[in-house]
């Protein structure tokens, strides 16, 4: 199916559920894994088989504005009319907003009826182990010539992510404003999830301690 046609189906949403986490954390392999699994479908979704209609990445959501589209790896189950879109929180620090109030349509997107967050956490080691592996496949691109501009982009991105998992502490202070924030906006659900172990999803609580640490 065109990425054309996929926008027009996801034009209405009855249910949201966004899945968060920093780059590297696994969330597009998740979307793939939940689209061909069911041992997800059954603690995510609920009534008869799912039908997913893509899984395509960077398809354009309708609810943003046409001033700011949100470009994003997204899963749409048309039955029932239930969007998975990805969303990295570490952005606000990346680009220096200060706020994710002031992240581009997010407040409004979790305001949304029916609304779901599954934040996913790794340990910094693994994150960072991750992280390097991009960046050498970002380099090996660009001297091959390969999506040149795009790869240069994410390297930069990656390079900063690779000082932020150096310092646990700052990794999770970045998941404590996370936290905030969904419990400020009054999400209804909130669950998490480790990328190496996807079938331990759990009901999110207060945590007093890193994640990773539990």
């Amino acid at each position: 199916m065109s990425s054309s046609a996929v926008c027009e189906s996801v034009s209405t949403i009855n249910r949201l559920t966004l899945v968060s986490g920093p780059a590297c954390v696994g969330k597009t392999t998740f979307l793939d894994q939940l689209s061909r699994e069911p041992a997800y479908e059954l603690k995510l979704l609920v009534g008869e088989k799912p039908l997913w209609v893509s899984r395509a990445n960077e398809l354009q959501i309708l609810f943003q504005t046409s001033q700011s589209p949100y470009l994003v790896p997204c899963l749409f189950e048309s039955k029932t009319g239930h969007l998975f879109v990805t969303y990295d929180h570490n952005m606000v620090w990346i680009n220096a907003r200060g706020s994710y109030d002031n992240e581009p349509d997010l407040p409004s997107l979790l305001t949304r009826q029916k609304t779901t967050i599954i934040t996913m956490w790794e340990t910094p080691s693994i994150l960072r182990n991750r992280c390097e592996q991009r960046i050498k496949d970002f380099k090996s691109n660009i001297l091959r010539l390969s999506a040149v501009r795009k790869s240069a982009y994410r390297l930069r991105l990656h390079f900063k992510m690779r000082r932020l998992y150096g310092s646990s502490s700052e990794m999770w202070n970045q998941y404590l404003k996370w936290f905030a924030f969904c419990e400020s906006v009054g999400v209804s659900t909130h669950l998490t999830i480790r990328s190496t172990e996807p079938e331990s999803i759990e009901e999110w609580h207060r945590p007093t301690e890193p994640l990773w640490k539990q």
